[in-house]
């Protein structure tokens, strides 16, 4: 994101999450137009410009928000908007990706695009992994179609999508638009049946470590091994 701001001419400051107050008087010292961040923040930012007093319209002058990393239904996505007066555009990215910048919404709103010329999508059934019904949703497999160092293979996201608009002429079918129906953390199916993601990730631990001598197993962690954990 740096880099591309830079390339179509943006001036970009660099700004972690706290210090709202701070970041309120970056806004207007700057003449701040776009910020991006995770939806909750954003909500934060609304709350301390009405805690400091400020008319977002007139002492503001952000214009549009690109908003990702946690889920965030459409009551979030008013309440942001109308706090800031802006437009709060939805993003998604993945770590293993390439982070926040594998799809985003247009100015309708009306969804996600892809960057398909990076990226092949794919929608399959969770259970059987068979490619999903046109219109109905499943889980999203990403490809990567470029990058070298660490490429994404069929990876299985664990997020749930409506694909809902191909491009045309494509073959094998490439998808331009697609719906978050249920986006969660990449161990959401581990984390129901452990209640604990810290505690699943102490087991998958335990499970590559434990041929070695002195590997203590998790206590009170509350989940079984990982069956079939795989060794790294």
């Amino acid at each position: 994101y740096t880099q591309g701001a830079t390339r179509v001419g943006a001036m970009v400051i660099p700004f972690g999450g706290g210090m709202s107050a701070k970041q309120i008087q970056f806004f207007i010292d700057f003449q701040v137009t776009t910020i991006h961040a995770i939806p909750s923040f954003a909500l934060r930012l609304g709350e301390q410009a009405a805690e400091l007093g400020l008319d977002p319209a007139k002492d503001l002058f952000l214009k549009r928000a690109i908003i990702g990393a946690e889920a965030w239904p459409e009551s979030s996505r008013q309440r942001i908007e109308n706090g800031l007066n802006i437009k709060a555009y939805d993003n998604y990215g993945l770590t293993e990706g390439i982070g926040p910048g594998i799809a985003c919404e247009c100015l309708e709103q009306k969804g996600l695009h892809i960057w398909s010329d990076h990226f092949y999508a794919e929608v399959v059934d969770p259970v059987s992994g068979q490619p999903a019904a046109p219109g109905t949703s499943g889980e999203w497999i990403l490809t990567t179609l470029h990058r070298v160092g660490s490429p994404l293979i069929r990876y299985r996201t664990g997020d749930l999508v409506q694909l809902l608009r191909t491009i045309p002429g494509t073959d094998p079918v490439q998808y331009e638009l697609m719906f978050a129906v249920s986006i969660y953390d990449h161990g959401a199916e581990d984390d129901r049946s452990c209640g604990f993601d810290t505690a699943h990730v102490e087991w998958l631990l335990f499970d590559v470590l434990n041929p070695y001598p002195g590997v203590v197993e998790p206590v009170g962690s509350g989940c079984a091994p990982s069956p079939g954990a795989p060794n790294l």
